[in-house]
Order: structure tokens, then C-alpha cells, then sequence
């Protein structure tokens, strides 16, 4: 994607899907995406987090958090999604718990 949000090459998604695949062989639980000039044109990023999202993985897309320029927003980005896994296994053995004792 360019700066103005015009597409350069399109998103491939059988490779996004070897990518999920590789993803989730790694371990790895959550993914917090941010392609450059998302701001711009979010579709190539919506496009990616779906085939991710389908996959299983869940993911959080950078242009629905912070829809602007600024080198600032992938690390506040990345962060947000530090505690997902997290919180969501604790929550699933609360569930858990709460339903064994009726």
C-alpha cells in the first residue's frame, strides 16, 4: 500500500493463510496487526485480520483502534493486545469453576 492508500500489489490470501498456519504452529495466541498506511485505506488490513480471524486466531486491527498517521500507534497498538490470551483463559476457568459448583 502507498502512502495515499493506493494499492501496490494485492493481498494474497492463500499466503496469509500459510502465514496463520505458521502462526499458530509457533504457539502463538493472539496477533496485533498493523499494515503501513492503514490510515490511508484500511481494506488490505480488514482483508488480512479476516483470513487471520478464520483461522482462529484472534486479532486486532490497528485502523479500528487509531485511524491516523503516526509512528506512535504500533507499539500502543501491539500493547492492547499484550493481555487478550490472558484474559480470556481466565475467564473461560472462572466459567468453569462457576459452573461445577452449580
Amino acid at each position: 500500500m502507498l502512502h495515499d492508500g493506493a494499492h501496490q500489489e494485492p493481498v494474497s490470501k492463500e499466503e496469509i493463510s500459510r502465514l496463520a498456519s505458521d502462526l499458530k504452529d509457533a504457539g502463538v495466541e493472539a496477533v496485533a496487526l498493523c499494515l503501513l498506511h492503514s490510515y490511508a485505506d484500511n481494506t488490505q488490513e480488514e482483508s488480512v485480520a479476516d483470513v487471520l480471524s478464520a483461522a482462529g486466531l484472534p486479532v486486532s486491527v490497528s485502523s479500528r483502534l487509531v485511524n491516523e498517521h503516526a509512528s506512535t500507534s504500533g507499539p500502543r497498538h501491539a500493547r492492547s493486545m499484550r493481555g487478550g490470551p490472558v484474559v480470556s483463559r481466565y475467564l473461560r476457568r472462572l466459567e468453569a469453576g462457576l459452573d461445577s459448583q452449580g
